[in-house]
């Protein structure tokens, strides 16, 4: 058996360098991929869109495995949610876009009141990272603030 191995941060909206923040907040989330399977066999695009992006719906059916990539993407809300302390209660699920590049490089775009409680919270980045193993993915997200003064 394989371990699993991590993927290497990586963030959207950088507004700065990690070195210039601090980490103002972590979220963690463990799923399993076969729930998003019997999502993906249970509903329709438009009921999905509840949950998903289109953006992401889109992106997974060009993967080669569109239950794994749309998990990741679940994970990722699910993460950012947490790291927000708002879950996903106060917040739509697609308000939080994930996407895996090439590279396997986790990023994730935040719209609505997501990005209006990040704003909120003074988050200036945030870097995402991902581990697969077996029937899991689990996904990390850590949100850095500014550390840096504006005062004169």
């Amino acid at each position: 058996m394989r371990a699993p191995v991590w993927h290497k941060l990586s963030g959207a909206n950088q507004q700065s360098n990690r070195q210039d923040g601090s980490i103002a907040a972590i979220g963690i989330d463990l799923v399993e991929i076969s729930r998003v399977e019997n999502f993906l066999r249970r509903y329709d695009r438009d009921t999905l869109t509840l949950i998903f992006a289109s953006k992401e719906l889109d992106a997974s059916q060009l993967d080669p495995t569109p239950a794994k990539y749309l998990a990741l993407c679940f994970a990722s809300k699910e993460a950012l949610g947490k790291a927000l302390g708002t879950g996903l209660a106060e917040i739509h699920w697609f308000e939080i876009s994930s996407r895996l590049n090439s590279l396997g490089r986790l990023s994730a775009n935040l719209s609505g009141s997501a990005r209006q409680k990040a704003d909120e919270l003074g988050w200036q980045h945030w870097e995402m990272s991902w581990l697969s193993w077996q029937n899991h993915l689990l996904v990390c997200a850590i949100a850095y603030q500014s550390t840096t003064s504006n005062d004169s």
